[in-house]
This record gives structure tokens, sequence and C-alpha cells, in this order.
């Protein structure tokens, strides 16, 4: 998995996490809070991570 990738899951896991503590009962507010939701974020980050990743590794600017 890509740096930035990890990075912007681990970062959506901490939100929904204390949002949760917050106490408020909103879906929204802790979205992506499903499987398929996260799934749908990852999948939509992943071009840009790939071509971020392609041109850092090959010096391409």
């Amino acid at each position: 998995m890509l740096p930035e990738t990890m990075f912007l899951m681990e970062k959506m896991s901490r939100t929904e996490v204390l949002r949760r503590q917050g106490g408020s009962d909103d879906e929204w507010e802790t979205w992506p809070s499903s499987a398929m939701d996260r799934l749908a974020v990852f999948l939509f980050h992943l071009p840009l991570s790939l071509r971020h990743y392609i041109r850092a590794k090959w010096g391409i600017s």
C-alpha cells in the first residue's frame, strides 16, 4: 500500500473514532463507517497516489 493511501486511511479512522466519542448519532459525521465506504475512498484515492508515486520514483516533474 502506498504511503499516501495509508496516511489517508489512518486519518479517516482517527476522525471516525474522535467523532464517535463525541456522542453524536449522525451517520455522516462518522463517514466512512462501513467497509464499503472505506473501499470506495481507497479506490477513489488510488490513481492520484499512484501518479504521485511514479512521478517521485522516476523523477518526472
